[in-house]
């Protein structure tokens, strides 16, 4: 769920041909994309395995349009949260110094988020049975990301990560870990509610899911 190692290589390629920061950093993205799209290309023909039966009837246009365009609208939302959030902060003294150490906040904090977004897809892919079970397993992988959280900002960890690997120094690396200090509650939330979405995509009730995305954009307002 994340293009860490891909955009790494293209960064380093980047720097040591002496390419501006702008160029690095698109560079990182797009070809970071083409080799994750190329790699899922090349498992899906090697790995994939067709189904025997379809579980599955022919649905309408208007049943495919129903059930994307509020899980669409819930992508978008959160695209759309952090340059609501920026457009408020570039108002403040100091500005660009706080947006600086808050993309990077965010930017780390996205790993943890892309792992728990999984969870989405746990009902529609595995049924309702057992949940027991998979609310234990939801738990224990929300607990063991939020560990990593807390090592990586109350241990010396800290200064390895956010000093040493992404160069934060002074107020920047002050900014960056009190940001992470308090996003530490979110992966609990975020698993409530990507438990819910899942039940959600189960169902085929998605609309639900616009209503939240549109409230979540609102009190960020």
């Amino acid at each position: 769920s994340t293009l860490f190692p891909y955009t790494t290589l293209f960064r380093s390629i980047g720097f040591n041909s002496g390419w501006t920061a702008q160029q690095s950093m698109v560079a990182a993205l797009v070809g970071s994309s083409l080799c994750a799209t190329v790699m899922v290309l090349l498992m899906c023909y090697l790995l994939y395995q067709g189904e025997e039966s379809a579980d599955f009837e022919e649905v309408s246009y208007r049943t495919l349009i129903t059930f994307f365009w509020p899980v669409s609208l819930s992508g978008l939302s959160f695209g759309i949260s952090r340059p609501l959030l920026y457009a408020f902060i570039s108002r403040t003294p100091d500005a660009i110094v706080t947006i600086a150490a808050l993309r990077v906040a965010f930017d780390f904090f996205m790993m943890i988020q892309l792992a728990i977004n999984q969870f989405r897809s746990f009902f529609p892919g595995l049924g309702l049975n057992n949940l027991d079970k998979k609310r234990r397993f939801i738990a224990f992988v929300t607990v063991g990301l939020m560990l990593i959280m807390v090592a990586c900002i109350f241990t010396p960890l800290d200064r390895v990560v956010f000093e040493h690997m992404l160069g934060l120094h002074g107020r920047l690396f002050d900014i960056a870990t009190q940001a992470v200090m308090v996003m530490l509650a979110m992966p609990i939330i975020m698993a409530m509610r990507n438990y819910y979405h899942s039940l959600l995509l189960f169902y085929k009730r998605t609309n639900s899911m616009a209503v939240g995305s549109a409230t979540r954009v609102g009190l960020i307002i």
